[in-house]
């Protein structure tokens, strides 16, 4: 018979045993892409045994961002001891169960190591200094993610699931517009596109 979880939150005094305790934790940030610090924040949470796509779905709803869950990922969590972070509560789960994560803007998606793949994006109206930034930026994001600069070309590779991969062609796509030759910010125009798992995104898009 499968033993009910049980979840302890001790920053509020609050014990629950059989179900998962859903307390918020407070507002995220409406842009999470730039703010993964967000994470930094205590979540004093000790998990005896919990289906992991609950504890995922708790953890999001907890932190008050949106989580989206591959349909590759599941096992049981076990004797996860409490820790200092939700950084590092996430952690944790990755490197039990072999995941990745990112955050995007109030989302974070989860996914396993085995659709990781990695992609080559020729990105030729960037320089040097802007793919540095952007590979930087992204690859902050999560774990299990990466963007690096090719040296011989303009081009990165981008390594992740599906949704990240897309996620970051839409930057690329919309940089390429914004960086054409006699194309100005009245020339072009910013529409919203969904790309599998990677939700909805804004691209800008030639008039």
């Amino acid at each position: 018979m499968q033993r009910a979880g049980i979840f302890r939150f001790f920053g509020a005094r609050m014990e629950m045993l059989g179900v998962v305790l859903s307390i918020g934790l407070g507002c995220a940030s409406a842009h999470a892409v730039t703010q993964i610090g967000m994470l930094n924040q205590p979540y004093p949470y000790l998990v005896i045994e919990q289906d992991l796509r609950i504890v995922l779905s708790e953890f999001g709803r907890n932190l008050g961002i949106e989580t989206k869950v591959s349909r590759n990922v599941g096992g049981m969590v076990r004797g996860l001891r409490n820790v200092d972070s939700a950084d590092a509560f996430l952690r944790s789960l990755t490197d039990a169960h072999d995941l990745v994560w990112y955050m995007d803007r109030n989302t974070l998606f989860v996914s396993t190591r085995k659709e990781n793949s990695t992609e080559v994006l020729p990105v030729p109206s960037m320089n040097v200094e802007q793919r540095q930034a952007l590979a930087s930026e992204w690859s902050r994001q999560g774990a299990g993610i990466s963007i690096v600069l090719d040296d011989r070309s303009p081009a990165l590779f981008v390594t992740g699931p599906a949704s990240f991969r897309e996620r970051i062609a839409a930057v690329v796509s919309s940089e390429r517009v914004t960086s054409s030759p006699g194309v100005h910010s009245r020339d072009v125009a910013e529409i919203t596109v969904y790309r599998g798992q990677a939700g909805p995104q804004r691209v800008m898009v030639s008039r």
